[in-house]
């Protein structure tokens, strides 16, 4: 039986043999080792080498990726904040400079503030309104010298405050065909800050305090220690209790 058993096993091996040399058309027949198991499925010398290095270039690639992109993320910041003063300056004007160009009306006002009375030590009244000292409405000639007073420059009240009491004296208005109103731009050029349709006070653009002061002298007003002085100075004098 077991001679039987081996002259079995040698026929199968001997027909096994003869089918892969056919099927694959070399004429040769691979070596067979314990198992079935043919010498061409076993992995080739070095070859899970060229798999590692396969892995690893993918793996370099992959991370070159990641730190281009952050890289670019980190310029983009980067430039942003460098260009942000002149774009923030640059916005500001392209807002205020469309309202004087498109106005129908456009009025620059000189003005008393609450802030007159209660730096005297006088309280005022829950009625209290503005005295207007002076007003002009601006020619197309004015307009224009407006315009030129806000050159192109860096604007910092994204990151700037100024720690000084708000007291404007000075207003451009502008106004639509209907007379109302589109525009209204405060300006205190105590501590040269600035407020758009009554939004947060920021500081000024820088030299705006300057060129804007010279544009209000230049229609006949008075930047710093105007007429709001005198009359401050006439309303304490005529305040009760005051000799």
């Amino acid at each position: 039986m077991l001679f039987l058993k081996k002259f079995g096993d040698a026929q199968l091996l001997d027909s096994a043999k003869k089918t892969i040399a056919h099927d694959t058309g070399t004429g040769r027949l691979p070596a067979i080792k314990r198992g079935m198991k043919m010498e061409n499925d076993t992995p080739k010398k070095g070859g899970w080498l060229r798999v590692m290095h396969g892995r690893t270039r993918r793996l370099l690639a992959a991370a070159g990726i990641v730190v281009l992109g952050m890289l670019s993320i980190l310029a983009f910041v980067f430039m942003r904040e460098f260009f942000r003063p002149e774009l923030t300056a640059y916005q500001l004007k392209a807002e205020l400079a469309g309202a004087i160009r498109h106005g129908h009306e456009v009025v620059a006002i000189e003005h008393s503030c609450i802030w007159d009375l209660l730096n005297a030590g006088i309280q005022p009244g829950k009625d209290y309104q503005e005295t207007v000292f002076q007003r002009v409405t601006l020619s197309d000639a004015q307009r224009a010298a407006l315009l030129k007073a806000m050159p192109r420059t860096q604007d910092h009240s994204y990151r700037m405050v100024m720690a000084c009491i708000f007291e404007p004296h000075h207003r451009i208005e502008v106004k639509n065909t209907k007379g109302a109103p589109m525009l209204s731009w405060e300006i205190c050029f105590t501590c040269g800050e600035h407020a758009i349709n009554g939004a947060e006070k920021k500081i000024l653009p820088e030299g705006w305090a300057v060129s804007m002061s010279g544009f209000f002298r230049a229609v006949g007003m008075t930047p710093h220690n105007g007429p709001w002085v005198l009359e401050t100075v006439k309303t304490t004098s005529t305040a009760p209790g005051t000799d």
